[in-house]
C-alpha cells in the first residue's frame, strides 16, 4: 500500500518545490523594487509639497538664487512673521510694495523708527505724510505760492521751526505774520528795512493807525514821556533833518540849528 502511494508523494513534493521557487523569486523581486518605490514616494511628497501648503521644520539655505513667485498677486503675497504671528516683513505684489512692521502704503514703508548712515533721495522729501508733491516738505500743508515752491530743492514747513544756532539768508525774506525778537540783546540790519504796512513800535498792536492814516505809531512807556533819538555819530552840516509835506503837498524840511530853541522850516533839502 505504501509503495503504491509513492508517485503521489513525489508529485506533491515537486509541487512544493515549485511553490518554494516562486516564493523565492517574489522575495528577490520585492527586495529589488522596494528602493524604487520608496524613491518614487519621496519624490511625490516633494512634488505635492511644491503645489500645496507645506512646513519646513528646520533651517533652509541656498547657495543660489531664491525666487518666490505667488500663484496669484495679493496684498500679502509674502510674509515673514515672529513666533507670535506678527508680521515683520510684508510684500504686496498687487501694488508692488514692501512694508516693514505694517501693511505698506507706498513703494517702501517702515512702521516705527528707521536709521541710516546717509539719507539720499533723487526727488522731493516728504515727512509726516505719504502724499507726494513737487517740493520737499515737513507736514501735510500745501504752499500758496506755487511759483516759488515748485521743485525738490524748495522746502515747506507746516509747523514751527526752531533754530538754536545761526541762520543765514542769501535772498529775500517774506512773512505774513509778525516778527518777534523777544531777547534783551540788540539787533541790527546791514540793509534797508522796507515796510508796506503801518509801523508800530513799543506795543504789540497799533491803537491809532487803523483807518486814521497813521503811517507809523511810536508808543512810549505807561508813565512818563516817550523820548526819541535822531542823529548820527558824527557832526554834519545838514544836521538832523526831517522831510515833511505841507497841506498843499509841497515838501518842507525841518532841522535844528546850533543854538536855536525852535526848529527851522525851510525848502533846503535834507539830502
Amino acid at each position: 500500500m505504501l509503495i503504491s502511494n509513492v508517485p503521489i508523494l513525489k508529485k506533491s513534493i515537486g509541487m512544493l518545490e515549485k511553490l518554494k521557487n516562486i516564493m523565492d523569486k517574489f522575495k528577490r523581486g520585492f527586495r529589488s523594487i522596494f528602493p524604487v518605490l520608496f524613491v518614487l514616494a519621496l519624490a511625490g511628497f516633494f512634488v505635492v509639497g511644491v503645489y500645496a501648503a507645506s512646513t519646513i521644520g528646520t533651517n533652509m539655505s541656498t547657495t543660489g538664487t531664491m525666487t518666490v513667485a505667488p500663484a496669484a498677486d495679493s496684498a500679502t503675497s509674502v510674509r515673514f512673521q515672529n513666533t507670535a504671528g506678527t508680521n515683520v516683513f510684508i510684500t504686496d505684489s498687487t501694488n508692488m510694495r514692501v512694508g516693514v512692521l505694517g501693511a505698506p502704503q507706498t513703494t517702501f514703508e517702515v512702521q516705527g523708527t528707521a536709521s541710516a548712515s546717509y539719507l539720499m533721495t533723487a526727488n522731493s522729501l516728504q515727512v509726516a505724510g505719504p502724499t507726494s508733491v513737487a517740493y520737499s516738505r515737513f507736514g501735510t500743508g500745501t504752499t500758496g505760492n506755487t511759483s516759488e515752491w515748485d521743485a525738490a530743492n524748495d522746502l515747506l514747513i507746516t509747523g514751527s521751526l526752531e533754530v538754536d544756532g545761526k541762520a543765514s539768508l542769501a535772498s529775500n525774506f517774506q512773512m505774513s505774520g509778525r516778527f518777534v525778537a523777544d531777547t534783551a540783546a540788540s539787533h541790527s540790519m546791514a540793509g534797508d528795512l522796507i515796510l508796506t504796512s503801518a509801523l508800530t513800535v513799543g506795543a504789540t498792536t497799533a491803537s491809532s493807525s487803523a483807518g486814521k492814516g497813521y503811517t507809523a505809531e511810536f508808543v512810549g512807556p505807561a508813565t512818563g514821556t516817550a523820548s526819541f533819538y535822531f542823529g548820527g555819530a558824527a557832526a554834519s552840516t545838514a544836521g538832523t533833518c526831517i522831510q515833511l509835506k505841507s497841506t498843499t503837498g509841497a515838501w518842507i524840511y525841518m532841522r535844528f540849528n546850533q543854538g536855536a530853541t525852535t526848529p527851522t522850516l525851510s525848502t533846503v533839502r535834507c539830502h
